[in-house]
Parts: C-alpha cells; structure tokens; sequence
C-alpha cells in the first residue's frame, strides 16, 4: 500500500472538483470529493491521519503525474 501526504496535493483536487466536477454530478451527496477520488484514483483519503492511500502503485503513479 502507498501512502501519500493529503496536504500536498488536496487544495489543488478540491479547486478542480468544484470547478469541474461537483455540478455535474447528478449526486454529489456526502463526502462526495472523497468518494471521486476513489472512483478516479483507486484511491482512500484518510482524514485521520492526512493521507491518500493506494493499494496499488500504478494509481498512485498516474495521481501524481496528475497532480503534482
């Protein structure tokens, strides 16, 4: 599992869901950022510790190419 630090990278995914994604979606619903990135990246974004886990590395691979 890879683990990636939330705070490098979340205010520019945050910028980007609202901008883009937020009102398209027909059901944002709760922890809807969260529940994106997971379907997009393969990814968990824990809140607890301020991270973004991947299970595997391509995932977590192209999120960085991404968004780095």
């Amino acid at each position: 599992m890879i683990k990636l630090p939330k705070n490098l990278y979340w205010d520019k995914i945050v910028d980007y869901y609202y901008d883009h994604v937020f009102f398209e979606d027909n059901d944002p619903g709760e922890g809807s950022i969260m529940n994106w990135v997971e379907r997009v990246f393969n990814a968990q974004v824990d809140r607890e510790v301020d991270t973004i886990l991947f299970k595997r590395p391509e995932s977590a691979t192209a999120f960085m190419l991404r968004w780095a």
